[in-house]
């Protein structure tokens, strides 16, 4: 590895200046909201079921995650979709 001269070394933090945005990447093109999304059907929200396995915060997952692991197939009597949203979440 190759190392600089001491006088390539900048100690001091360097301020970023923001746009006139406010921001540093630039403005917003484009926003879809959780909101949006679960209306839509692309994400699903397991909260309450979550909450009972302890987990304090809003939890989501998208159509795909929900219908590969917790969604009931037909005639899946011996599971459980609240037990499979337990277990896709690491509690049992």
């Amino acid at each position: 590895m190759k190392t600089l001269p001491v006088e390539f070394i900048d100690l001091q933090p360097q301020k970023i200046p923001m746009n006139i945005h406010g921001s540093h990447f630039g403005s917003v093109n484009y926003a879809y909201t959780r909101k949006q999304a679960v209306a839509d059907g692309v994400q699903v929200d397991v909260s309450m079921t979550a909450r009972e396995a302890g987990i304090r915060f809003p939890v989501f997952m998208t159509r795909a995650v929900f219908d590969s692991f917790v969604a009931m197939p037909e005639g899946g009597a011996c599971h459980s979709q609240h037990g499979n949203v337990r277990n896709s979440s690491g509690n049992s």
